[in-house]
């Protein structure tokens, strides 16, 4: 499904709020990266929105603000742009002081540190950040996977995504602001999402979508914060603790390999798409997932405590000149 960002913003005028046009301005900014996921030769130039919005006093403060941050905590333009930071920290601010208020907003603990994804860069990248907005600090730079996409909609993991999707099936990932729920990682054994399906799992974040039509249908898609691990499911009491009925379910030794069990109960080998093996593999890439957000095994632990319980995580891909197609199903 293809939505109209233009025609939300028109909406944006008619809502009660303060100062309506600013709003619906900085709603457009906020709504660009959706645009830029239609198949058009018409791009939205994010930097002229965003010099449009600044010129009011109050969203020009926050994005000042927003610059001074990139700066101070020295974030690298080629991990994640300017403009990306920008456009995060304002609807952090919209949301903080209740000018908008998504559904699903209520576990929202109104955290100090944001998270943003920039899918304008490559996954060989550390495209995902974790930033402290009052220390001025970056706390974590991650590699982080894209989803992987199906049918006749598919990514490739060595090139910028261009598919990416709100709907279940799609394994695409999802734009827009995401709240960080619940989540546990007290180890890190081996797992992948569909894991999650049966019970609360160690090493997962449950992520939920803040945006109605974009990225809404997260939680019910299973997608969520994980990582592959190095631990054997072999053991009775994890396969229990699990439910995993997968005895096979383990990393190889000496490989960049887990073992699973197809249908037929025949060994099959996945991918460890998410070690470092299986990175140095890809040539320093990560391995593509089914639209989670998937981190590094080894480095992943610090990242998903900080932003686990209610802090929120902007998942965007735009910028002002694109010379590629990306579109939104």
């Amino acid at each position: 499904m293809v939505l109209n960002p233009v025609i939300l913003c028109i909406k944006a005028f008619l809502l009660p709020l303060h100062n309506k046009k600013i709003i619906a301005l900085a709603c457009l900014v906020i709504l660009c990266q959706v645009a830029l996921a239609q198949q058009s030769e018409v791009w939205y130039n994010t930097d002229s929105l965003l010099r449009r919005v600044s010129a009011n006093k109050k969203f020009g403060q926050i994005i000042k603000e927003a610059e001074g941050i990139y700066r101070k905590a020295h974030i690298d333009s080629a991990d994640v742009s300017l403009a990306a930071f920008e456009v995060a920290c304002m609807e952090k601010k919209l949301i903080d002081d209740k000018q908008i208020r998504p559904k699903g907003i209520k576990q929202y603990k109104k955290k100090q540190i944001i998270s943003v994804v920039d899918y304008t860069r490559p996954g060989n990248r550390p495209r995902m950040i974790t930033v402290d907005l009052k220390r001025r600090k970056i706390l974590y730079e991650s590699l982080v996977t894209q989803g992987a996409g199906t049918g006749n909609i598919k990514n490739d993991k060595y090139t910028l995504p261009l598919y990416f999707s709100n709907e279940g099936g799609s394994e695409c990932s999802s734009l827009g602001m995401i709240l960080a729920t619940k989540g546990t990682h007290p180890d890190n054994p081996c797992h992948l999402c569909r894991f999650t399906l049966a019970r609360k799992h160690d090493c997962v974040i449950v992520m939920e979508g803040l945006e109605k039509g974009i990225n809404d249908h997260i939680l019910e898609r299973d997608v969520v914060v994980h990582t592959t691990g190095s631990l054997n499911f072999g053991t009775d009491s994890l396969r229990r603790l699990l439910s995993i009925k997968d005895t096979l379910y383990c990393m190889m030794p000496d490989s960049c390999k887990c073992l699973t069990s197809r249908s037929d109960g025949t060994p099959k080998r996945t991918d460890a798409y998410a070690t470092q093996c299986g990175i140095a593999d890809n040539g320093g890439y990560m391995g593509q997932s089914n639209g989670c957000l998937v981190l590094p095994e080894e480095t992943h632990i610090g990242l998903m405590n900080a932003i686990k319980g209610g802090s929120l995580i902007f998942i965007c891909k735009f910028r002002s000149m694109l010379t590629h197609h990306s579109v939104l199903c």
